[in-house]
C-alpha cells in the first residue's frame, strides 16, 4: 500500500481555508492510503490527542499523556523536532501544504512529493513558493505541484513543465434543518432578522473587514444588520468601530464558529456573504456560501476570478466602503426574480467543487506518479 505524510494538520480550532483543506485531504485519503498526519509547528491545540494525529503510529505512538507538553506551543515544537532527529522516517509520498515543510527534509526521507501552493496571491507570496518548489524537488526522485487557480496554474507550468496540476478545491455539501437554523439564529441573538454576513479571521492585513463595518454603517438602514463571525488579532479594533460609528444595536459578534453546521445556517439565511479579501489564492469559504443560495460580494482577484461571474452567481466589489454601501443599496432594491436566479447560479457553481470530485483528482493524481 502506497505511504502518504500529510503536513500542516490541525484537527481542533481550524481558523482558515487552508487548515480546513489539509483536514479534508487527510480524512479522505485514509480511506484508501496508509496516511499519516504531521504537524510540528501548529498551535498547541494541534498536539491534543498526539497518539490519534501527530505523526500517528510512526513516532508517537507509545506516548500516550502528554498534558505539560499541551500546555506549551514552543514544548511541543522542541519536543517533535528533537524525537524526529532521533531516527529517520521514510514514506513514498510527503503532500506538502506548507513552505515550513523544509525542516522535514533532514527528518522524513520522501520518494516522490506533491506541493500545494497555499501561498498568498502576492508577487512576495508567488516567489515564496517557487523558491521552495526549487528547494524541495531535489530531495525527491519525482514531484508535482498544484495550482488552486487558472492564473498560478499559468505561471507554475512555465517554470515547471509538465509537473503541474489545477485541482481546485472542494467542500462537502450541507443540507440544513428548519429546526436547527431556527435554534442556532435564536442562540447569537439574530433570530429571523435580516443581515448581512462577513464569516471569517479578523485580520485587517488581509480580510479588509472594516470596510464592510462602516458601508454597514452608512446604509441607514434600521432593519438590516451585521453578522461579524470569526476570530482574530483585530477583533478589539472591530469592536471599538462598532462603538465608534453609534451601531452597537445592529452588529452581532458570534466569536469562531467552531460548528461546521452554524456556519451553514449562517450563509443559508444571510441577506448577503461579503468577502473582502486584499487577496486570495482559492476562496473556499465563498464556495461554501454558494452552496448555500448566499449572494456573494468578493473582491476580484485570482483565487474569485475562477469562481465569480459578476452578476450572473455573484458580485464583484472594491476594496472600499462606499463600493461596497452602493452593491449592498443595489441588492436591497433587486427585482426578487433577478435575486433567485443569482441564488440558483451561484448553488450550480458550488456543485462543481465538490471534495469527492476534489479527492478523485488527488488519487488519480497519486497513481500516476506512484506508477513512475
Amino acid at each position: 500500500m502506497v505511504d502518504i505524510i500529510v503536513s500542516d494538520i490541525q484537527l481542533e480550532d481550524v481558523l482558515g481555508g487552508g487548515q480546513i483543506f489539509s483536514r479534508l485531504i487527510y480524512e479522505n485519503l485514509s480511506k484508501y492510503y496508509e496516511t499519516t498526519p504531521i504537524n510540528i509547528y501548529g498551535k498547541s491545540t494541534a498536539f491534543n490527542h498526539l497518539g490519534t494525529y501527530l505523526i500517528k503510529r510512526k513516532i508517537f505512538g507509545r506516548f500516550k499523556i502528554l498534558g505539560l507538553l499541551r500546555r506549551s506551543d514552543f514544548a511541543s515544537r522542541i519536543f517533535s523536532f528533537v524525537f524526529l532527529k532521533r531516527k529517520n522516517y521514510s514514506t513514498d509520498i510527503l503532500i506538502s501544504n506548507s513552505l515550513l515543510d523544509k525542516i522535514l527534509i533532514q527528518k522524513i526521507k520522501f520518494k516522490k512529493i506533491i506541493m500545494i501552493n497555499h501561498a498568498a496571491n502576492t508577487n512576495t507570496g508567488m516567489n515564496l513558493f517557487i523558491k521552495y518548489v526549487k528547494s524541495m524537488k531535489k530531495h525527491a526522485t519525482d514531484f508535482r505541484v498544484i495550482a488552486l487557480n487558472k492564473t498560478h496554474y499559468k505561471i507554475l507550468n512555465e517554470l515547471f513543465p509538465g509537473k503541474v496540476k489545477l485541482i481546485y478545491n472542494g467542500i462537502n455539501l450541507k443540507k440544513i434543518s428548519n429546526k436547527q437554523k431556527i435554534e442556532y439564529l435564536n442562540s447569537i441573538g439574530i433570530g429571523n432578522k435580516k443581515f448581512i454576513l462577513y464569516l471569517g479571521r479578523l485580520e485587517e492585513r488581509q480580510k479588509k473587514v472594516s470596510y464592510v463595518i462602516k458601508a454597514f454603517a452608512m446604509l441607514k438602514s434600521e432593519d438590516l444588520n451585521l453578522v461579524i463571525a470569526g476570530k482574530g488579532s483585530d477583533y478589539n479594533m472591530y469592536v471599538s468601530l462598532v462603538k465608534e460609528l453609534n451601531i452597537e444595536g445592529r452588529v452581532i459578534f458570534t466569536g469562531f464558529v467552531s460548528d461546521e453546521k452554524n456556519k451553514f445556517i449562517l450563509f443559508k439565511n444571510c441577506f448577503t456573504f461579503i468577502q473582502p479579501s486584499l487577496n486570495e489564492n482559492f476562496s473556499l469559504v465563498t464556495i461554501e456560501a454558494m452552496s448555500q443560495k448566499a449572494i456573494v460580494l468578493t473582491t476580484k482577484n485570482d483565487g474569485s476570478s475562477d469562481i465569480i461571474k459578476d452578476n450572473v452567481n455573484g458580485f464583484f466589489i472594491e476594496i472600499d466602503e462606499n463600493s461596497i454601501k452602493d452593491k449592498i443599496a443595489s441588492l436591497l432594491t433587486k427585482n426578487q426574480n433577478t435575486i433567485k436566479t443569482i441564488k440558483d447560479n451561484a448553488f450550480l457553481t458550488a456543485k462543481n467543487f465538490t471534495a469527492s470530485q476534489m479527492i478523485k483528482n488527488y488519487r488519480n493524481l497519486i497513481e500516476e506518479i506512484t506508477k513512475k
